[in-house]
C-alpha cells in the first residue's frame, strides 16, 4: 500500500527542498514512484532545471519531504558518451609514485571496467572534470556532424571514450600517472579512447585534436612516423583548432577569425602557431626548413608546423610569413579548408602518405566537394605552392572571381586582368586547322617537357615528311591585327596559314592581285616554302640556346626551364614570346613567357628551382627573388625582399614594390646584370 495519499508540498516547495531551480516547466502530475521497496507519493516533473547545461529531463521528486527520487533525460541524441575517472583509481589503488608502463596500462583498464562516472543514462556525476568533459564530448559530436559532415570520428557513431583527471610525470611523458606535473593528452588507438589532464574543459582544441586522430585512425591510419606521421599530427591540428573555433563563435565557421583562434594553447602556454610557427619554438613552416631529426617519432610534432602553416594560409589567405614570400593565397574560409583536410584524412590519404600525396588529397577533396578547377581546388595548390609542397598543377585560364586579398597584402601596383570574359578580349585570327590542332594539345595527357629541351607543342594531324614549325612573328598575340576572312581562300595542305594582313582586292574581275591568279599561286607557294625554312632556322636556334642554358658553354649560371608550379602553356615558348632578359656577358637569353607574365601568380626568378618559375644558378641568388609581371602592355619588376637585392639601371628597388621597366634598362638580381629586351 503507498505511504501516503495527500501531498504535503507543491510542485515549487518540492523543487526548492531539493534544492533545484525550474527554468521552464510543462508539465507536472503526483504519480506513485517505487523507491526503497515502497511506492511513495511523488511529483513527476518534465521541464529544464538547474542551468539548463543537462537539457529537457523528468524529476520524481518526493511529496512530502522534496528529496529527489529519480533523474530521467527527455532529449534523446545520437552520441554516446563514457567519461571515466582515473583519479578515482588512482585513489582506490593508493598509488603515490610514478608507475611504469606495466602497471599504468592494468591501472587504465581498471579505470574502464571500474570507475565510469558518467555515460548517457547516468544523471549528473557531481566532479566538475567529469561533467565538463561529458559536455563537451557532446559539442564535439555535434561539431563532427555540422563542420566535418561525420557521425562521430568513424563516421558510424562511435562511442566518444575518455578518462579525465590523469597526470603526467615529466620522466615518462606517454605514460598516465597518478603522481606529476607534466602536460600531455594521449589518443589510445587500440582502445579508442583519449586520456585527458586535469582542467582540459579550458582548452578544447585539445581535446578536439587528439579526436582528431581518432578521425585518422578510422580512415586514413597515417603511420606515425615521418612525413605520414606529421600529416596525422597537422590533420589533428586544424581539427582541433576548427573545434575551438566553433565553440568559441557559437558555430559559426564562416566568418574571419581573430589571431587569437590560431594558436593551440595548453595548460604550459602556447604550443603551435598557425598564423607563424616560427614565433612558437622557431618550428618550420616551409618544406625547404624540412627537419630530419631522431626523436620524436622522426620529428612529427616539428614538421606539422609546414601543413600548419598551409591550413591557415587557405583558410585565411595571405602570403607566406618568411621572407621568400610566395605566391598570395586567396582564403577561402576556415570551413571549407577544414572540410578540405578532414575529408582528405578520413577518405583520401594511405598509411605512407607523404606531403607531397597530402597535396593532392587536399586538391582532390577541394575538387569533390566545391568542383572542378573551381576557386576552393586553385587556392588548395596555391596554399601549397606557397610552402613549398612539390606538386604539378595547370592553373584553369577561366578560374572563377576569387575573394580580394587583404588591403595591407596588396602591391601597390595596377593588378592584371584575370584571363576570361573580362579580360581584353584578343582579336582571332581564323584558322581551322591552328585550333584543331590546339585542342589536341589541350587534351593530350601524354605531352612531356624534357628539362632540357624546348617542351614539344605541336602534334601533326599526319606524319609527313617534314614537320614545319610556327613561324616567329615579331607582333605580340594581343597585338596582331584582324585579318578579313576570305572562305574562298585556300590553305595548302599541312602548310602554315598566310599571315599577311593585306585588304582584300575587289572580286569585280580577276587581276595579278587576285588570290586566284596563276601568277600569285606560283608566288605564294614560293613565299611560304622561304617562310618555313626560316622558321625551321629559328626554331634550331632556339633549342640550341635552350641547351646551352641548361649546361652548354653558353651560360654555366642560368636554367630557364619552368619548374613548380607548372604554368607552362600556350605562350610560354620563346618563338611566341615578347620579353627577353638578355645577359651581359654574352650568353644566352631567358624567354619570358607572356600568359605566366600575365598571371596573378606572375614569373618568379630565383635560385630554388621547386619554388620559382626561371633557376638562376647563382649562390648570392635568393630562391625567389623577382617576381616579372606583365600588365596592360608594360613590363613590372617585384623583388621579393630577396638578400642580394634587385637594381633597375644601378637604383635599389625596394622590396615588395613593383617597378617599372622599359626596354633597353639594365636589370641586376644579386651579381647577374641583364638587359631587358621587350619586343
Amino acid at each position: 500500500a503507498p505511504n501516503s495519499t495527500t501531498p504535503e508540498l507543491d510542485v515549487s516547495e518540492a523543487l526548492a527542498s531539493a534544492g533545484l531551480r525550474a527554468q521552464e516547466i510543462w508539465a507536472s502530475r503526483l504519480v506513485y514512484w517505487p523507491a526503497n521497496g515502497t511506492l511513495t507519493l511523488s511529483f513527476e516533473v518534465d521541464g529544464v532545471f538547474g542551468d539548463g547545461s543537462n537539457g529537457y529531463e523528468r524529476l520524481y521528486l518526493s511529496a512530502r519531504t522534496g528529496a529527489p527520487l529519480d533523474r530521467l533525460p527527455l532529449s534523446h541524441h545520437s552520441a554516446v558518451r563514457e567519461v571515466y575517472d582515473f583519479e578515482s583509481a588512482c585513489r582506490s589503488a593508493r598509488i603515490r609514485r610514478p608507475m611504469g608502463i606495466s602497471r599504468s596500462t592494468r591501472l587504465i583498464k581498471t579505470t574502464m571496467r571500474r570507475h565510469l562516472k558518467r555515460d548517457e543514462q547516468s544523471p549528473p556525476s557531481g566532479r566538475a572534470e567529469v561533467d565538463q568533459v561529458f559536455d563537451l564530448l557532446g559539442r564535439l559530436h555535434e561539431f563532427y556532424a555540422s563542420a566535418l559532415g561525420l557521425h562521430s570520428f568513424d563516421d558510424r557513431g562511435a562511442v566518444l571514450r575518455s578518462i579525465v583527471s590523469a597526470r603526467f610525470h615529466r620522466s615518462k611523458p606517454n605514460l598516465p600517472q597518478c603522481v606529476g606535473d607534466g602536460s600531455n593528452a594521449i589518443w589510445l588507438d587500440p582502445l579508442k579512447l583519449a586520456v585527458l589532464p586535469l582542467g582540459i574543459s579550458g582548452f578544447p582544441e585539445v581535446l578536439g585534436h587528439e579526436f582528431g586522430h581518432a578521425v585518422i585512425s578510422s580512415g586514413s591510419h597515417l603511420i606515425y612516423s615521418g612525413e605520414s606521421g606529421a600529416l596525422n599530427e597537422a590533420i589533428s591540428d586544424s581539427i582541433g583548432i576548427g573545434f575551438r573555433a566553433w565553440i568559441d563563435r557559437r558555430r559559426d565557421l564562416s566568418s574571419e577569425m581573430p589571431d587569437h583562434i590560431w594558436k593551440i594553447r595548453f595548460s604550459n602556454g602556447i604550443v603551435r602557431s598557425f598564423k607563424d610557427p616560427r614565433t612558437v619554438g622557431n618550428l618550420p613552416s616551409h618544406y625547404s626548413d624540412y627537419r630530419h631529426v631522431r626523436g620524436d617519432h622522426s620529428g612529427v610534432h616539428t614538421n606539422s608546423s609546414i601543413i600548419n602553416q598551409g591550413f591557415y594560409l587557405l583558410a585565411a589567405g595571405g602570403r607566406h610569413p618568411a621572407t621568400y614570400s610566395g605566391p598570395e593565397v586567396p582564403g577561402i574560409g576556415l570551413a571549407k579548408a577544414l572540410k578540405i583536410f578532414a575529408r582528405a584524412g578520413f577518405n583520401l590519404l594511405t598509411p605512407n602518405s607523404d606531403f607531397r600525396d597530402a597535396r593532392y588529397a587536399f586538391a582532390l577533396a577541394a575538387e569533390i566537394m566545391f568542383g572542378d578547377e573551381s576557386a576552393e581546388w586553385v587556392a588548395t595548390h596555391t596554399a601549397m605552392d606557397a610552402i613549398g609542397i612539390p606538386g604539378k598543377w595547370d592553373r584553369p585560364p577561366d578560374r572563377p572571381q576569387l575573394p580580394e586579398p587583404k588591403a595591407e597584402d596588396r602591391a601597390e601596383v595596377p593588378t592584371d586582368p584575370a584571363p576570361g570574359p573580362t579580360s581584353e578580349p584578343r582579336p582571332e585570327v581564323p584558322n581551322p586547322r591552328e585550333e584543331t590542332k590546339q585542342r589536341a594539345e589541350d587534351e593530350d595527357p601524354a605531352e612531356e617537357v624534357d628539362q632540357d629541351r624546348e617542351p614539344i607543342t605541336s602534334r601533326p594531324e599526319a606524319p609527313p615528311p617534314v614537320q614545319p614549325p610556327t613561324a616567329p612573328t615579331n607582333t605580340p598575340p594581343s597585338e596582331i591585327p584582324e585579318i578579313p576572312s576570305d572562305p574562298d581562300s585556300r590553305v595548302p595542305p599541312r602548310l602554315p596559314a598566310p599571315t599577311d594582313s593585306t585588304p582584300e582586292p575587289s572580286r569585280s574581275k580577276p587581276t595579278d592581285g587576285d588570290i586566284n591568279s596563276p601568277r600569285l599561286g606560283v608566288l605564294a607557294v614560293g613565299l611560304t616554302l622561304l617562310l618555313f625554312l626560316a622558321a625551321a632556322l629559328v626554331t634550331f636556334q632556339i633549342r640550341q640556346s635552350r641547351k646551352d642554358q641548361s649546361g652548354g658553354s653558353g651560360s654555366p649560371n642560368i636554367s630557364s626551364t619552368a619548374v613548380q608550379p607548372n604554368y607552362a602553356g600556350k605562350g610560354t615558348d620563346p618563338a611566341v614570346g615578347i620579353n627577353a632578359l638578355e645577359p651581359l656577358d654574352g650568353s644566352a637569353p631567358i624567354f619570358l613567357g607572356r600568359d605566366l607574365l600575365a598571371s596573378n601568380e606572375g614569373l618568379v626568378v630565383g635560385r630554388a628551382s621547386e619554388l620559382c618559375h626561371v633557376e638562376v644558378r647563382d649562390p648570392r641568388v635568393s630562391r625567389r627573388h623577382v617576381r616579372c609581371r606583365l600588365t596592360q602592355g608594360t613590363f613590372w619588376i617585384e623583388d621579393l625582399n630577396s638578400t642580394a637585392g634587385t637594381k633597375i639601371d644601378g637604383v635599389p628597388v625596394e622590396p615588395f614594390k613593383p617597378v617599372q621597366v622599359h626596354q633597353g634598362q639594365t636589370i641586376r638580381i644579386a651579381n647577374q646584370e641583364f638587359r631587358f629586351g621587350g619586343g
